[in-house]
């Protein structure tokens, strides 16, 4: 028996690496001393548009030969 992994949605898997690096902007603007205003502002910000630029320019199956 040859187990694979789930097969998971493109937009699914733009949001999560989209959350994972607007997380890492949020805590890094937290330790440098940003208000926790502006930092989920400006995490927001980076989520949504993260989101928006690898749901539009990803490989959606387009994979190159070497």
């Amino acid at each position: 028996m040859h187990l694979r992994a789930p097969s998971v949605a493109a937009g699914v898997s733009a949001f999560l690496w989209a959350l994972l690096f607007a997380l890492c902007v949020w805590a890094f603007l937290l330790g440098v001393g940003v208000s926790n205003a502006m930092a989920v502002l400006v995490g927001v910000l980076t989520l949504g548009g993260t989101f928006l630029l690898i749901r539009t320019s990803g490989r959606q199956g387009r994979l190159r030969k070497r």
